[in-house]
């Protein structure tokens, strides 16, 4: 599964929530290296690792450790674009769920929500790219409590209670605003993040059903999915097969061009066409990931030297000072003041 990125409009609501509890918006957008104009087309995308770092800075400058769950409440059919439209039109919430799977990705590429049939409940289960929970944390609220938002605001209301909600994270020290919003019993640290409802709620009729509305906007959702598909560059493929792997282990030409469908030596000469290679996308991410990572001051320096792949604390300060002309302590230090 492809990291990817996120659509604009996903991270303006990010942005604009945290300006709401406080944050500086340019504070923002110094973070995730955007300005103003960056949100006025709807076709850019931020890759999916700056989206999650950007909840992170949210949290820190609002002080507000529950961001992503404020975050996920103020999503709208319009924050979504014209799938948002579509779901809402859908006729029944069955029909709304498949269609938001098959486009997930014209919104965000960091995971999916598959639906599956436990007996007489539905799971609505979210499959993120992102193996850790304390980064990820955020990113796993935003999505839950979207699902609850806007699924009670076109169908369910409070006749239709939630069962139960699984979060794969631990319990943060305040949950009361998890109980408040999902109204049921919360897992932390559980298998999975996941929604569980009565499935007879998924043939109840959506409100603004319109089957031919839908049509059409699905008409316009095959398009835009098919052009952001044939527009994908070999070199954002291998970048974002590169950022699933990192944490685990140093991905190699080898294994991306195996995972991405080529020979070897073909990807080599794509990636030289775009006037790029494998070492440099990789230096590329782990200069990024590093800046990011060092603004968290939970991670300490060897926790970001593991995430990029380093062996050990002391060759990833060889590699950073060789990129900044610093060390990272002293970066952290100049850019966080800690």
């Amino acid at each position: 599964m492809k990291v990817g990125t996120f659509s604009a409009k996903y991270v303006e609501t990010i942005i604009e929530v945290a300006a709401q509890c406080g944050a500086s918006k340019a504070a923002l957008w110094d973070c995730i290296d955007v300005n103003e104009d960056f949100f006025s087309s709807p076709n850019n995308r931020l890759c999916s690792l700056k989206t999650v770092m950007l909840f992170h800075e949210a949290i820190k400058l609002c002080g507000d450790p529950l961001i992503g769950l404020r975050v996920g409440q103020a999503f709208k059919p319009g924050t979504f674009d014209v799938l948002g439209y579509a779901v809402m039109c859908s006729e029944t919430l069955y029909d709304a769920i498949q269609l938001n799977h098959r486009y997930q990705k014209l919104n965000q590429e960091l995971g999916q929500t598959p639906l599956y049939l436990e007996g007489d409940v539905a799971v609505l289960e979210w499959h993120s790219c992102f193996e850790d929970q304390s980064l990820i944390r955020p990113v796993n609220e935003a999505v839950m409590s979207g699902y609850i938002g806007i699924g009670r605001w076109i169908t369910w209301g409070d006749q239709y209670p939630v069962i139960k909600v699984e979060f794969k994270h631990e319990r943060p020290e305040r949950s009361e605003l998890y109980e408040d919003i999902f109204g049921c019993p919360i897992d932390f640290n559980a298998k999975r993040t996941a929604l569980h409802f009565h499935s007879e709620i998924l043939n109840t009729p959506l409100q603004q059903s319109d089957p031919t509305i839908v049509e059409l906007m699905k008409f316009q959702l095959d398009n835009r999915l098919k052009l952001f598909q044939e527009s994908e560059s070999v070199k954002s493929q291998v970048s974002c097969y590169i950022q699933s792997q990192l944490g685990k282990k140093v991905p190699t030409l080898s294994e991306a061009a195996t995972f991405l469908g080529f020979h070897e030596r073909t990807l080599r000469r794509r990636l030289q066409d775009e006037k790029t290679s494998f070492k440099q996308i990789l230096d590329e991410i782990r200069r990024t990931s590093a800046t990011a990572y060092l603004k968290r001051v939970d991670m300490s320096l060897i926790d970001v030297a593991l995430l990029l792949g380093y062996q050990d604390q002391s060759t990833f300060t060889r590699a950073f000072r060789s990129w900044f002309d610093e060390p990272p302590g002293k970066y952290r230090e100049r850019v966080v003041g800690v």
